[in-house]
């Protein structure tokens, strides 16, 4: 590839998918300098494209003097471009004994922990790591020897949250003639030519192999990873509109998911957010099609699902289901929230209220045997303040618009067993104030609903 197509081509790729922002003054692009061909050539097109760069290098001194000379090419090839450049040594042994992780992954985490804090420290708009076409192949192939669904056999993604990928257009031979092109050098790791790593398995034996018998695999496999990345959109779009017809307040009526193909992939899409597994999501369709009646219950590290007749309630475990505690009114500095009472009132006039983060009570509820502070259950149900008959508190935090996992971290003041308050939502009749009276509680949650 030529010199000017290749630059083009990444300049629009950057464009057709808002890599970055190509304003006069953008903000600095922290780019993932290693000194290898690929990283090279992206700091190279980026400047030539305008961007304010600042490169990060990593040395996690696993290979001796070649990692110091690569660490020592990289500060010379910024002073060389004027870009300014940070530099950071890494413990992968000990991030390892730590951790209990591979080498592979323990770089992986050191590395973007690491390129996170300082992108937030340069005020970057982004990551830029300069992954190509080559090694989205590389990574379809890895993960489909691994196992795995459509998600995995689309590769990565030009945009990861804060990380970009410009180079995901082009190949390593167009990246080796965009550097040759430019007379510029580079360094080279030695562990990417040897087989120590599943990675270079691949690229250095596996499709080698799969070229001598098919010349044009590369680009069949580029383009299948392209149609791909299609159909997982399309895909994708129709399993949220199944998710949100089927979406309760506490969970989701998974067993509807039994009338469409592939119910797994659905009961997947719906508890994979919360930590279960494609074989847990398997053992779950299983379990729905017994119809169980017991009301079985499944875990992930950070989850509870409960199978009732007609729905799944999704729970959560841990400190976001926690909190129950007595609500004292003369000592609110315990509570799970903030909420501030106050006895001393002027005399009553319904304006000081909102009804939702500002309430007030009749004094006469110091006279009840328990005042509690807990957490919404299944079937709680209150009368809303000038309301006569009562409400579900899931259909009022519905009506707020309030996410199921929103609903399970809503507190509700109560007394001898009665809901006074959806705290930051809506209060109750009980224990009404009229107008003129000082014998009243002013309670206001202060916390960010």
């Amino acid at each position: 590839m030529e010199h000017d197509e290749f630059v083009a081509r990444v300049r629009e790729y950057i464009a057709g998918h808002t890599l970055l922002e190509m304003a006069q003054r953008p903000r600095p692009v922290l780019v993932a300098l290693s000194g290898g061909a690929d990283s090279v050539a992206l700091l190279r097109v980026l400047l030539e494209l305008g961007c304010h760069c600042v490169a990060a290098h990593c040395n996690f001194h696993l290979r001796g003097e070649e990692a110091m000379r690569d660490e020592q090419f990289v500060r010379a090839l910024c002073r060389q471009l004027q870009v300014p450049v940070v530099v950071r040594d890494f413990d992968v042994p000990l991030y390892r004994d730590t951790h209990r992780v591979s080498v592979e992954v323990a770089c992986r985490d050191l590395r973007y922990a690491w390129f996170r804090q300082e992108a937030a420290r340069q005020g970057a708009q982004a990551i830029a790591v300069a992954h190509h076409i080559d090694d989205n192949i590389e990574t379809m192939l890895l993960n489909l020897l691994r196992g795995t669904g459509i998600a995995g056999l689309t590769g990565m993604k030009p945009m990861n949250r804060d990380v970009v990928r410009p180079l995901l257009c082009v190949t390593r031979a167009d990246v080796h003639d965009y550097l040759d092109a430019l007379a510029q050098d580079y360094v080279t790791d030695s562990t990417n030519l040897q087989c120590d790593y599943t990675r270079n398995k691949i690229r250095n034996i596996i499709i080698p192999a799969i070229e001598r018998e098919f010349p044009q695999a590369r680009v069949a496999l580029a383009t299948t990873v392209s149609n791909l990345a299609d159909v997982e959109q399309l895909s994708t779009a129709y399993i949220h509109e199944i998710l949100n017809g089927n979406h309760t307040p506490f969970g989701y009526r998974l067993n509807q998911f039994l009338e469409y193909p592939c119910p797994k992939l659905l009961v997947h899409a719906a508890l994979g957010p919360c930590g279960f597994s494609m074989s847990q999501c398997d053992a779950i369709v299983a379990c729905l099609r017994t119809k169980p009646k017991n009301r079985p219950k499944f875990f992930s590290a950070t989850h509870c699902v409960t199978l009732g007749p007609t729905e799944a309630f999704v729970e959560v475990l841990g400190d976001c289901a926690t909190g129950d505690c007595a609500f004292n009114p003369f000592d609110t500095s315990s509570l799970p929230i903030d909420i501030d009472v106050s006895f001393d009132n002027p005399p009553f006039d319904p304006s000081l209220c909102d009804g939702k983060r500002v309430v007030a009570f009749s004094r006469e509820i110091l006279c009840c045997k328990t005042l509690w502070l807990r957490h919404c259950h299944r079937g709680d149900a209150m009368r809303p303040f000038g309301m006569h008959g009562t409400r579900k508190v899931s259909d009022i935090l519905t009506g707020a618009h309030y996410t199921w996992l929103k609903k399970r971290n809503t507190f509700l003041l109560e007394a001898d067993g009665e809901i006074l308050w959806v705290v930051g939502v809506r209060s109750a009749e009980a224990f009404r104030v009229n107008p003129g009276s000082t014998s009243y509680l002013l309670l206001t949650c202060k916390e960010p609903i």
